[in-house]
């Protein structure tokens, strides 16, 4: 039997955002606020789904089951933008998000000048964290200005020309990102294999033109991929106090830029984990 997203997500839920829920739920439901509530405190008191369990108990309380599934569906939806309301500011990337929808809501509500102002918050909070493929939508709302509105001043030429370099970080992302998941792959073979064909197919990936490119130039992120692939490298070769190296590099990169380390800090917290690994086996 599938369990339906509604019951998995509010089992998921904190305390805290359960009982800030109800409080929304009973603000924002017009006429079925407590209909909702109920069944949403019918599936919390659930350990484990069951649909003519579900029914029996809706049915005891009084709720219709006609349309149970619709009823799972829409109190999904009610979750999810209670969700999204409480956690707007919680990661740089759910702010940046959040701009992106407020721009297009000023933006067809003709509000021009209030647009532009979150415009360039969201261009400085998208490139922080190099969100190059928010970047390029928020830029497009910006030339959309730039193209209805010359009054604004804003040039679309110059807009378009940063759309462009936009799609050329993402692109040298991707790229690297390629590179990491094609060396984790190699990284396990030398694990289970330690032959040198594995690690020739290493000394190949390092020859990719990215390598060649100056950190310096590079986007934060694209020079952490890339550096992580020189760390399986290094793995690999069992080199260990090179592979320490190049993991302090990459926390040193983290530690400069600390909007990028709070939005991956699952990454961060991996690379420290490594080097005490590293650490416990040194003489």
């Amino acid at each position: 039997m599938a369990v339906p997203h509604c019951f998995q997500l509010i089992h998921a839920l904190s305390a805290t955002e359960k009982r800030t829920f109800s409080v929304y739920a009973r603000r924002h439901v017009i006429g079925g606020e407590t209909r909702y509530l109920r069944l949403f405190e019918i599936i919390e008191a659930m350990p484990d789904y069951h649909e003519s369990a579900l029914r029996q108990q809706m049915l005891s309380v009084g709720l219709p089951v006609k349309w149970v599934k619709a009823d799972l569906n829409y109190l999904y939806k009610l979750l999810l933008e209670h969700l999204r309301l409480i956690h707007r500011d919680k990661s740089a990337h759910m702010q940046v998000s959040g701009y992106l929808t407020e721009i297009e809501i000023l933006v067809h509500k003709g509000l021009i000048a209030a647009a532009e102002k979150h415009i360039h918050k969201a261009i400085a909070l998208a490139q922080a964290i190099e969100a190059w493929d928010v970047l390029q939508r928020i830029y497009l709302w910006q030339r959309r200005i730039a193209v209805t509105h010359p009054e604004s001043g804003l040039s679309s030429t110059k807009i378009v020309a940063a759309i462009s370099q936009a799609q050329a970080k993402l692109q040298q992302f991707n790229s690297a990102l390629h590179l990491y998941e094609e060396a984790a792959e190699l990284r396990k073979l030398a694990v289970q294999k330690r032959d040198t064909q594995t690690l020739r197919k290493f000394d190949a990936l390092l020859k990719h033109p990215l390598f060649a490119i100056k950190s310096a130039s590079l986007p934060i992120l694209t020079k952490i991929r890339l550096l992580q692939v020189q760390g399986m490298r290094h793995y690999a070769k069992r080199a260990f106090e090179d592979e320490f190296q190049v993991h302090l590099q990459i926390i040193a990169a983290f530690n400069k830029h600390p909007l990028l380390r709070a939005a991956y800090a699952a990454d961060y917290a991996a690379i420290h984990a490594r080097v005490i690994s590293i650490l416990k086996n040194k003489d």
